[in-house]
């Protein structure tokens, strides 16, 4: 008698001790605390191969799920996580806070895929890089990168193609245990696809933009193409400077060849511009009206560069009859009377700074 009631009372604190334990093992397998968290794993449960459930409503603000941390440091092996399936999947958190996917030795916060892979990073949305310019300092514009962009070598290219050694079980001591392994090795694949590649190389970008390549902890480089936009807006901006001065160029050409033959024209006067800023080189002009008997206007160019000037008229022996001494620089014209001549045809010519710039042919009628 007096046995059975030190069983009942033994069984009478278990039971206790079980109802009021913060941590249990179920019949199912599953794991349970006090709080309703549980940690499960079984064939019968319609769930995946583990479970961590939360069900505390009372969890308090800033407080996670799942906390780990190791307290003291890893000498011998960096890793905080690893989860590996055999087929090579792969992701691993380091202690140093290092994340990879398909890499089991991130050299970066993130980082994914090894050399010689090409994994595919999907973002169904935007990616936004911080660039508030209160964080920024020592700010200054580019200028000039159209040319330095010129210099860059663009390639097509395939990713090369090691030969990979698959995942395989190994054995462990239990020889009837036919599902225990040994932790697989993480063996990187290879590019596959078959795709072809646009890019740069980054040892030819290092020459021109080193600030653009960055060099990890195996000896590979690797490119920032995003970095690269900047320059581009910038070269785009430089060629689209190069091609308003062309036009300028073009549109004061085309008025000298297409103005009125009813009397002169301000040159350039429609298109808003300074012939001096254009031109670099001396113009002679077509007389206007011609043939002509009362008078006749001959129109002229002359850059700031060229110091001596003057237009000279000849009979068609070559002899001089006039010389007009020019004095104005950029766009000018001298009137040359009928009066002064008799009718037939002459010769006139810009001569700058001793060199003759053209020669024309003018009628006078009477």
């Amino acid at each position: 008698m007096k046995t059975t009631k030190i069983t009942f009372i033994i069984l009478f604190i278990l039971t206790s001790i079980c109802a009021e334990a913060q941590l249990k093992v179920l019949s199912t397998g599953r794991v349970e605390t006090h709080n309703i968290t549980a940690i499960y794993s079984n064939s019968s449960n319609p769930t995946d191969g583990l479970d961590i459930l939360g069900d505390n409503a009372s969890l308090a603000n800033g407080l996670d799920l799942i906390w780990g941390c190791y307290r003291t440091s890893q000498p011998y092996n960096a890793g905080l996580l690893t989860v590996q399936s055999v087929d090579g999947a792969y992701f691993s958190v380091r202690a140093n806070g290092n994340v990879g996917i398909f890499n089991n030795n991130p050299s970066c916060a993130l980082e994914v895929g090894t050399a010689g892979q090409n994994q595919q990073i999907k973002v169904n949305g935007s990616v936004v890089l911080t660039s508030d310019e209160r964080l920024k300092d020592n700010i200054m514009d580019l200028s000039n990168s159209l040319s330095k962009l010129d210099q860059l070598r663009t390639v097509t290219y395939n990713y090369k193609m090691p030969t990979v050694v698959g995942l395989q079980k190994v054995q462990t001591n239990s020889e009837t245990d036919n599902n225990s392994t040994k932790k697989p090795k993480f063996v990187p694949k290879a590019d596959t696809s078959g795709r072809i590649h646009y890019g740069f190389l980054a040892q030819d970008v290092q020459k021109t933009f080193p600030d653009l390549v960055y060099k990890d902890s195996a000896g590979l480089f690797s490119v920032d193409y995003i970095g690269m936009i900047p320059l581009l807006v910038d070269a785009l901006r430089d060629q689209k400077n190069q091609l308003d001065e062309q036009a300028k160029q073009i549109a004061y050409l085309t008025d000298l060849v297409t103005k009125s033959s009813s009397g002169p024209k301000k040159v350039a006067a429609s298109t808003g511009i300074n012939e001096t800023d254009i031109l670099t080189y001396p113009v002679l002009d077509q007389n206007i009206p011609n043939p002509f008997n009362n008078s006749t206007i001959i129109g002229y160019y002359l850059p700031t560069t060229i110091t001596n000037a003057s237009i000279y008229v000849y009979d068609m022996n070559g002899v001089q009859l006039k010389s007009y001494s020019i004095n104005q620089r950029g766009k000018g014209n001298i009137t040359v009377q009928g009066s002064e001549l008799i009718a037939g045809m002459y010769l006139y010519t810009l001569i700058a700074d001793g060199k003759v710039i053209d020669t024309k042919r003018m009628i006078l009628t009477k």
